[in-house]
């Protein structure tokens, strides 16, 4: 088995796929193929056209939230407050 997509579709994957290390290993990925995807998963939240949807950033900005807070959460290396 594996996971795969395009642009957001390939974000989809990669992050699915970062948890599957916790997953039965019959169930776990055995490849990725991603087409079109983001260096790091938290770029394309917080710097791709994807972000401008939601709302201004200086709104996210004004409660704490940057673009290091962003990224430490969505790599695992961080922590939610508040």
């Amino acid at each position: 088995m594996g996971f795969g997509g395009i642009s957001l579709g390939a974000l989809t994957a990669q992050l699915a796929s970062s948890l599957a290390h916790t997953w039965p290993a019959d169930c776990r990925p055995d490849a990725l193929y991603l087409i079109a995807h983001s260096d790091h998963m938290s770029a394309a939240i917080t710097e791709g056209a994807l972000s401008r949807l939601w709302e201004d950033p200086s709104h996210a900005e004004a409660h704490g939230w940057t673009v290091e807070t962003a990224r430490d959460l969505v790599n695992g290396t961080g922590s939610a407050s508040g």
